[in-house]
C-alpha cells in the first residue's frame, strides 16, 4: 500500500524474532509494562491497553498491511479510560502479555511473554538501512519478521479457537 494515499499514517519499521527462553537476559531486571490487546474481529485493528507503574494508556491502532519484509502503514488513536471501555465490548480475540525492554547497542528490544504464545522479541527502527543493518542480540534466534505465521492477530486467533 501507497503510504501517500493513508492520511495521518505513521510508517512502522520493525523487525521480529523468536527468542530462545535459555538465552535470555533476567527480565525482572528490566523496564516492563503490561498490555491487553484486543484484535477485532474481520479488521486489521487493535484496541490495547498498556499499564506500567506510572500509568494506563488506552489507543485503537488500524495497520495497513506491509508495503515490504519490514515496514507498514500504522494509526494509532489515544483514548480515555471511557472510550476503551466502550471499544472493549467489540467482538475479537484478547490476550495478555508483559513486554520487557532490553537495550542492546542502541535500540530498544521489545521482548513479549504471554501464556501459550512463543515467546518473542521485536525492534522499532527510524529507518529502513538500519533495521536491515542491524544484528540482533543472540537470544534472538529465528527471524520471522514478514511470517504472517507469527503476527500477533494470527496467533491469537488460533490460541482462541475452540478445539476441534
Amino acid at each position: 500500500m501507497n503510504m501517500t494515499t493513508i492520511k495521518y499514517a505513521k510508517l512502522e519499521i520493525e523487525r521480529k524474532w523468536l527468542v530462545c527462553a535459555s538465552q535470555l537476559p533476567d527480565l525482572t531486571k528490566l523496564p516492563s509494562k503490561s498490555i491487553e490487546d484486543l484484535y477485532i474481529n474481520n479488521t486489521r485493528m487493535r484496541l490495547r491497553k498498556e499499564i506500567t507503574d506510572q500509568s494506563v494508556t488506552y489507543k485503537l491502532c488500524k495497520k495497513y498491511g506491509l508495503n515490504n519484509e519490514i515496514s507498514e502503514p500504522i494509526v494509532n488513536v489515544y483514548l480515555s479510560e471511557s472510550e476503551y471501555r466502550i471499544f472493549s465490548k467489540i467482538d475479537g480475540n484478547r490476550i495478555c502479555k508483559m513486554r520487557y525492554y532490553y537495550p542492546f547497542e542502541g535500540v530498544r528490544i521489545a521482548i513479549d511473554v504471554a501464556k501459550n504464545l512463543p515467546i518473542m522479541a521485536e525492534a522499532e527502527f527510524t529507518d529502513e538501512h538500519k533495521a536491515v543493518n542491524f544484528t540482533a542480540p543472540d537470544f534472538c534466534n529465528k527471524e520471522i519478521t514478514s511470517d504472517k505465521a507469527f503476527e500477533a492477530v494470527t496467533l491469537v486467533k488460533n490460541l482462541n479457537q475452540p478445539p476441534t
